[in-house]
């Protein structure tokens, strides 16, 4: 795990930008606003299985097809502005954004990119479940819809020793809340749930 800040809080990357924080923000507002971003990167499982048969070559070739074609379309060279996410990325699936964030095939500035969307992404799915925890008091929803994003992710990235920590803490966290579903589970330094609060208050969120 990386160490957080006022901006990032991702398990495999540290990732700053106002983006980020107008992403938790805006979402955790109210909990029907929250879904919707949530829903944005639900993947079907036709959709995941497609995604996991490309050999990781071809995501390469394809991440770097799709990025360049976005970019002739912004008129921009880089996704990034002022260190911001500057390009609309979200259409490309998670393995194609874990290969541009992790391959140095890629430039310093779409690393970057691909990382802020890698954060955009993981807040959009715990806001809305966390806005209804808030309500209910309540938190195996929080963590069952972290336990669900982190098993969509694709073959590359669930492989590196990141995901595994944190799919762990999310495992223990859920552990802890049958016991007792209203106290936060203390799941250790890699829960990423912990982190994402952690960071909401460090925002002032």
């Amino acid at each position: 795990m990386v160490a957080i800040n006022a901006s990032t809080f991702y398990p495999s990357y540290s990732a700053g930008g106002s983006n980020s924080v107008a992403s938790a923000g805006a979402a955790t507002k109210t909990a029907t606003s929250a879904n919707t971003a949530a829903t944005s990167v639900t993947l079907s499982d036709a959709a995941r299985a497609a995604m996991a048969e490309r050999s990781y070559a071809t995501v390469l070739a394809d991440a770097r097809s799709k990025l360049t074609e976005l970019l002739q379309a912004a008129g921009r060279t880089s996704p990034l502005l002022n260190g911001e996410l500057a390009l609309d990325i979200s259409s490309l699936d998670a393995r194609e954004v874990y290969a541009i964030a992790s391959d140095d095939s890629f430039s310093e500035d779409e690393r970057e990119a691909a990382k802020l969307e890698m954060q955009r992404r993981l807040e959009a799915a715990l806001a809305g479940p966390l806005s209804i925890a808030r309500v209910t008091g309540d938190y195996t929803g929080l963590y069952n819809a972290a336990a669900a994003f982190l098993d969509a992710l694709g073959p590359e990235e669930k492989a590196s020793a990141d995901w595994q920590a944190s799919r762990d803490a999310v495992t223990e966290g859920l552990k802890q809340l049958q016991k007792d579903p209203k106290t936060l589970p203390d799941a250790g330094g890699d829960d990423p749930v912990a982190l994402y609060l952690e960071l909401l208050e460090t925002r002032g969120a």
